[in-house]
């Protein structure tokens, strides 16, 4: 008598549809946001309508600005979705980290120095991440870099946290000078007051 009930697993099927809009829809595409159901689970028989559903997942931006957008649009959408499908929700929200985001200062001091040491081409452009950086706390307080120590063992290299991820430790070496001559070169520039 599926008339008689509210189906957990209809209404947690379109909140995760509807959600996706909010990125394609109302979000600056020239300011990244990700919104990502990872998790979800519902119901404890084929036979039997499930009476809850679990929806885990996690919302990354650049921006404050539009991480407070995408927050205030995820409870409109999940609220008013699971309303027209007659479903009461409970949303638990984790604000998470912000965004990290480099001293531009600083950020071209680590470069002068490690394209000294090891050239421009040991410095590739790369696209920004929307990965989670707890790092991002120290830089909100103190002007400061994040960057990455290239770790790359050919061309069937998998990414960071892929189960099948391996750590080229020949990388280690430069990791450890980079950190050292930035280290040095940085107080160089602190104690001439630049």
């Amino acid at each position: 008598m599926p008339h008689d009930t509210t189906d957990a697993i209809a209404a947690a099927n379109q909140i995760v549809t509807a959600i996706q809009t909010i990125v394609s829809r109302n979000a600056d595409p020239f300011d990244p946001a990700v919104v990502t159901i990872g998790k979800f689970n519902a119901g404890s028989q084929y036979n039997v309508i499930a009476e809850t559903a679990l929806l885990e997942g996690t919302i990354r931006t650049q921006s404050a600005t539009m991480k407070h957008k995408v927050k205030k649009r995820f409870f409109e959408v999940v609220e008013n979705v699971s309303a027209a499908m007659g479903a009461e929700v409970e949303i638990e929200y984790f604000d998470g980290y912000p965004a990290t985001v480099n001293d531009r200062k600083w950020a071209g001091q680590v470069h002068t120095t490690l394209s000294g040491l090891y050239g421009e081409k040991a410095l590739p452009d790369l696209k920004p991440s929307l990965g989670g950086e707890d790092f991002s706390r120290f830089l909100q307080n103190y002007p400061g870099v994040y960057y990455w120590l290239g770790s790359s063992t050919g061309d069937t290299q998998k990414p960071l946290h892929n189960p099948s991820f391996r750590f080229n430790e020949d990388a280690i070496p430069y990791g450890i000078e980079g950190m050292t001559e930035v280290a040095l070169d940085t107080l160089r520039t602190l104690k001439e007051g630049k």
